[in-house]
């Protein structure tokens, strides 16, 4: 195991030493999060817990989250042990649980990701976990004023959108991403709706380098202290 802090809340994260870790496109995630005051919060693939613990740093009053790897659901359980969260490991398609107001995803995505330990492979590819599942399941899982955040490589979002028009999803706001002084984004932040969400709001980009975010965040995401 290991020792960590997550950024910007400065909260004690222990993780698996050869497991998946938290990384940028967490951290952005949590970031992208608007407040949460009040707010049912489901984290679906939620590893050790990072995104649940910016999600009560927004202010959640209840957080799930659920993932399909026990050790990860043991760690999440620890480090959310003074939150109040119920994790459950179980598979996404097998999930029951009355609608939610937020959910939150940072989807495997990787096609051709062959990992030495099965739970890197679960956490990255792509097809333990495809668009048409995650969509269709965040469907039934979301109250019809919910909102539902993830965070996908920029090259994919129009196979995401379409299957999220299938699901009968719209895009309510995309924040692009930037490596560096690289050209184009190389993630989007998304904020999903069901049904017709009217217009796309378009956000000022992001930015990290070298794997650290160096762009400045404006009011909506200022965090509390996590007791």
């Amino acid at each position: 195991m290991t020792n960590d802090f997550l950024p910007f809340i400065d909260r004690p994260y222990r993780q698996s030493a050869d497991g998946y870790h938290f990384n940028s496109d967490t951290v952005l995630l949590g970031l992208f999060l608007p407040s949460l005051k009040g707010k049912s919060v489901l984290d679906i693939g939620t590893q050790a817990g990072a995104l649940l613990l910016y999600a009560a740093a927004k202010g959640a009053q209840e957080l799930c989250g659920i993932d399909i790897n026990e050790e990860a659901c043991a760690l999440a359980g620890e480090n959310l042990r003074d939150c109040q969260a119920e994790i459950r490991c179980c598979d996404l398609k097998d999930y029951r649980h009355p609608e939610f107001d937020v959910i939150l995803c940072n989807p495997p995505f990787y096609v051709d990701s062959k990992r030495q330990r099965l739970s890197l492979e679960q956490a990255m590819n792509r097809s333990y976990m495809p668009a048409e599942l995650l969509f269709g399941k965040v469907r039934s899982l979301l109250k019809s004023n919910g909102s539902f955040y993830m965070i996908y490589p920029a090259s994919g979002l129009n196979e995401l959108q379409r299957t999220a028009t299938e699901k009968d999803f719209s895009l309510h706001e995309l924040c692009p991403v930037y490596d560096g002084d690289a050209p184009q984004a190389v993630r989007m932040l998304l904020k999903w709706k069901r049904g017709n969400s009217g217009e796309c709001r378009i956000l000022s980009p992001r930015y990290i380098r070298e794997g650290k975010i160096v762009s400045s965040f404006d009011d909506r995401f200022t965090f509390r202290k996590v007791s």
